[in-house]
């Protein structure tokens, strides 16, 4: 059985390691293809990340994808 993540989760822990690599939302999102409206809504909660999504910011953070999800590592 899987486990899903609420994508308020997901937001809270991305947005925690934005903050974390002292990187910001407008930054981010221009790395990750992403406009700054649309990234803000995921680290709301308000849409869900895609896994492409995921990696992009990953690959801006140097974060592994599962490194962005709650308990997953680097």
């Amino acid at each position: 059985m899987s486990r899903r993540t609420n994508p308020q989760t997901i937001g809270q822990h991305v947005s925690a390691l934005i903050v974390a690599g002292g990187a910001n939302v407008a930054t981010v999102a221009a790395a990750a293809d992403m406009d700054k409206s649309g990234l803000l809504a995921r680290l709301n909660g308000d849409r869900e990340f895609t896994v492409r999504e995921l990696a992009r910011v990953g690959g801006f953070l140097r974060l592994s994808t599962s490194a962005l999800l709650p308990g997953g590592s680097a």
